[in-house]
């Protein structure tokens, strides 16, 4: 009590004039503050922990959306320095694409069983308790699984540890009260932590800042950044790569005192990858809430050499129909990442990755389609995408270019644009020449496919050749991202010529339909109500999108198009709404028609096989989650199978594409001809000797059926379609149905 008493008079007087020196005041706090956490310690605990995963993937427009969600339960037992023992006892997923099953992919090491000690373990390579197989064949695999999975890294000093001295300076302590996770507010004493400049290469250290309780001085907080000191090479490396040797982004808390002890509570790790030419960074989320607390053995202060010591974690798997049928769950899925959403750590990146600093040069793509894809027109086509960032030159000021080669096509594509960044609004310019997808109702991430193309021949896009120069501003309205959108500039429109008939393997494509060529200037108005809902599968609510596009010149039409997304959670069923509509008025150009049918749109029917300058589509669906295969199959090495996860999906698609007059109907039939896939000449229609239209209006309402099964968490969908209305056979058009994501 009377150290307390010491410190706390100390820390009004703790001086700051070197941000980077720690004065023999804030020593004699870090100092008490060690022993009594060290102290402290219990020497065998146990606790149930639920951990849910969120991959966030972020758009061009900067808004982060969450694209896949896990979920696991595990029991954790600690016992000392010694041992971490964590039995992963159920899981459960719902993502938009297939990814990773992350528990089994990062093994151990998210979660972190007490704060308070001489190391923090995170993300271990090569725990403890795999099979003999996976011992045998590790030195020769393990070099690839850090390449694709996990980064290597080293225990973690921590801040409060008996040896920290040797890794860290402690520029200040500031008083203040903290509000806790649990509503519960605390007076803290908040240690500034900074790294020695003499820290030997390989170590991993923290940065940010340490909170303790100003009575007891028991841990109450750790938020900051871990990150593995580099030696000369690779700070070379990292330079050129644009990467930082980042471990994870944590903020950790512990919970309220109990018999003079302070246990985790809820522990975030936000681990930032990406950062390669031509990769998109992507952040994946762990937050953790613990509960269930038992302390089986207070225990005693281990030696001053327990800090070198390795601890050993044991992660065993209950068997897989256990994991499958677990429902103790603290919290709904996507409920945690929800709030995690609302709390940023973006003050803990590192300086390239921050807003302000020197003006800075990277090479980091928007999206892999930038630097590399392969579809029908171009063939194979590979770029380069650079960006500058003024920061404290010019708050929010920022460039960015990007250019390649098509090389079946032999030309030359690329964008470069300038942009100005506030906090509710911003404004760019831009001008090049892009290969622009024409199909209708997309979801915003879909910006073109890369594999399929060149794996299975299967390029259902339609594309024009459009050189823009254009300005617009954004501005958001609320919090969530709903926001508004006016763009202008000018057009040219030119027809695309397909350069390959197939990828690797099947084909031939379908061929790129006809565009009207033509110069003009166009002018676009969006609002975007709550746009993640249509990619964050974890929501439920409504969102939709409004816009508005005028042409003027060669090309003279107006175009108006909306939807509205909803999802609700009945029970075990999840039902999903989706609407959309669009009106086509003036001289219609062929590659602004609205075009429906395939996959996304009445699936049973062909490749767009109906156009008009009016349209709409309505699709409900109804999804049930089998309760078997829930949990990912463990492989070798670390890998892993994604869970299968099936769900049953029952699917009603409905909706019209007609001509309103005679100018629209020309259009439609100027989108070409139905051609023979082996011949690649016009299918005659024998009734009229004329060539077979490759698309017509509906006439009549058109309707589907499908029934199918989700699997890889939802990520694939395998199922059949059948035309339901009165104008087709339904017994010759049962069709299978492939395809990726949630758009059935």
């Amino acid at each position: 009590m009377l150290v307390t008493l010491f410190v706390l008079a100390l820390a009004p007087q703790v001086p700051n004039q070197n941000p980077k020196a720690t004065t023999p005041a804030v020593r004699a706090i870090v100092e008490a503050a060690a022993t009594r956490n060290h102290e402290s310690r219990p020497g065998r605990m146990r606790a149930d922990a639920e951990t849910e995963i969120a991959l966030v993937q972020r758009r061009v427009s900067g808004r982060r959306e969450v694209v896949a969600v896990q979920q696991e339960a595990s029991t954790i037992g600690w016992i000392s320095d010694s041992l971490v023992e964590q039995r992963i006892t159920g899981y459960r997923s719902e993502q938009v694409g297939m990814s990773y099953a992350t528990t089994r992919i990062y093994r151990a090491g998210w979660v972190v069983p007490l704060l308070a000690g001489d190391r923090i373990r995170l993300r271990l390579p090569n725990p403890a308790g795999v099979s003999k197989v996976e011992k045998a064949i590790d030195p020769v695999v393990r070099p690839l699984r850090r390449l694709l999975a996990e980064p290597e890294t080293v225990a973690t000093v921590h801040p409060l540890a008996r040896d920290a001295r040797r890794y860290y300076e402690y520029p200040r302590v500031d008083t203040l009260t903290e509000r806790m996770p649990n509503g519960d507010s605390v007076d803290v004493l908040r240690i500034a932590v900074a790294r020695r400049e003499d820290v030997p290469p390989g170590s991993s250290v923290f940065e940010g800042d340490v909170d303790v309780d100003a009575r007891t001085m028991l841990l109450v907080r750790l938020r900051g950044r871990v990150s593995i000191v580099s030696g000369y090479l690779l700070k070379v490396r990292d330079a050129l790569s644009d990467q930082v040797r980042i471990v994870g982004f944590m903020d950790m808390w512990n919970g309220p005192e109990r018999d003079g002890l302070r246990l985790p509570d809820v522990e975030r790790l936000d681990i930032l990858s990406g950062g390669l030419a031509g990769e998109t960074g992507e952040l994946l989320r762990f937050v953790t809430r613990f509960r269930g607390q038992q302390v089986r053995d207070r225990g005693a202060q281990s030696p001053d050499g327990a800090a070198a010591e390795p601890v050993q974690y044991r992660v065993t798997y209950a068997p897989m129909s256990q994991q499958a049928s677990y429902d103790d769950w603290m919290l709904p899925l996507g409920s945690a990442t929800r709030i995690a959403q609302t709390q940023p750590v973006d003050d803990l990146y590192p300086d390239r990755l921050q807003p302000d600093g020197p003006p800075q040069v990277t090479f980091r793509a928007r999206d892999q389609y930038d630097v590399f894809r392969f579809n029908k027109i171009e063939g194979f086509y590979t770029g380069l995408s650079a960006s500058w960032y003024a920061r404290d030159l010019a708050p929010g000021l920022a460039a960015t270019g990007t250019a390649g080669y098509a090389w079946s096509e032999e030309t030359w594509r690329g964008y470069l644009a300038a942009a100005l960044r506030r906090p509710s609004w911003r404004a760019n310019v831009g001008f090049g020449r892009l290969l622009d997808i024409t199909n209708d109702f997309r979801s915003p991430f879909d910006s073109g496919s890369v594999w399929f193309p060149l794996l299975w021949s299967s390029d259902s896009y339609d594309y024009v050749d459009r050189h823009v120069a254009r300005a617009a501003v954004e501005r958001q309205l609320t919090p969530q991202g709903t926001s508004v959108r006016l763009e202008a500039g000018v057009m040219r429109d030119a027809e695309t010529v397909d350069s390959r008939r197939r990828g690797l393997l099947f084909g031939p494509f379908i061929p790129n339909r006809v565009v009207d060529a033509g110069r003009y200037a166009r002018v676009v108005a969006t609002m975007e109500w709550n746009p993640d809902v249509q990619a964050d599968i974890t929501r439920e609510r409504y969102g939709g999108t409004i816009r508005y596009e005028l042409g003027t010149g060669d090309l003279d039409y107006q175009r108006t198009e909306a939807s509205l997304i909803t999802r609700y959670d009945a029970g075990h069923v999840v039902l999903i709404g989706r609407a959309y509509g669009g009106m086509l008025t003036g001289t219609p150009p062929t590659q602004q028609l609205f075009e429906i049918g395939g996959t996304n749109n009445l699936p049973g029917y062909d490749y767009k096989a109906f156009a008009g300058d009016r349209a709409w589509i309505a699709r409900g669906t109804a999804q049930y989650a089998l309760p078997y295969l829930r949990s990912p199959f463990p492989f070798i090495a670390g890998f892993v199978v994604p869970a299968i996860a099936p769900e049953l999906n029952f699917g009603i698609q409905t909706g019209m594409a007609w001509a309103s007059d005679d100018q629209a109907r020309a259009a439609v039939r100027r989108l070409g001809d139905t051609v023979d896939e082996v011949t690649g000449q016009p299918i005659i229609d024998p009734n009229t000797g004329e060539p077979v239209p490759v698309s017509v209006p509906t006439d009549k309402l058109r309707a589907t059926a499908s029934l199918g099964v989700r699997v890889l968490s939802g990520a694939v969908y395998l199922g059949f379609a059948l035309p339901i209305d009165a104008t087709r056979d339904t017994r010759r058009n049962l069709r299978f149905v492939f395809g990726f994501g949630r758009q059935l």
